[in-house]
């Protein structure tokens, strides 16, 4: 395959092959090392980090009034056919999330947004 696919599109693409256990050992300690010295080197990164985990742990599902649904399909610009298959979460603090199915996310297209409705600012969160 590799053979027909360097002779199309993927020209630049080169074999791979795993890691030993012993090298992916080595890299995963190395790599824990730089992420600790990472965030000791990043106290208001650390900080920011851990209080955007403590939000997210506190979503739980939620089902939209229509004024809401008309401002999350206003913002992201989707009708309701695309809304309905969305999952709706709301955090403590209020703000809605939106993501699309989990399917979506298998298929390398996954998104999920952040909606603050009051102040009527999206952020995307995550993708796939």
């Amino acid at each position: 395959m590799h053979k027909i696919v360097k002779k199309t599109a993927g020209y630049k693409l080169i074999g791979t092959k795993p890691m030993s256990d012993e090298e992916y050992k080595k890299w995963s300690e190395e790599n824990d090392k730089r992420r600790k010295r990472w965030e000791e080197t990043h106290p208001e990164e650390m900080v920011a980090l851990r209080s955007w985990f403590e939000k997210y742990e506190s979503k739980k599902p939620y089902v939209l009034s229509q004024e809401e649904r008309e401002i999350v399909k206003e913002l992201l610009n989707i009708d309701d056919d695309y809304l309905d298959m969305m999952d709706i979460y709301i955090f403590d603090d209020g703000d809605i999330c939106v993501r699309t199915p989990q399917v979506s996310w298998m298929h390398l297209c996954g998104r999920e947004w952040v909606i603050n409705l009051k102040k009527k600012k999206v952020s995307l969160t995550s993708i796939n």
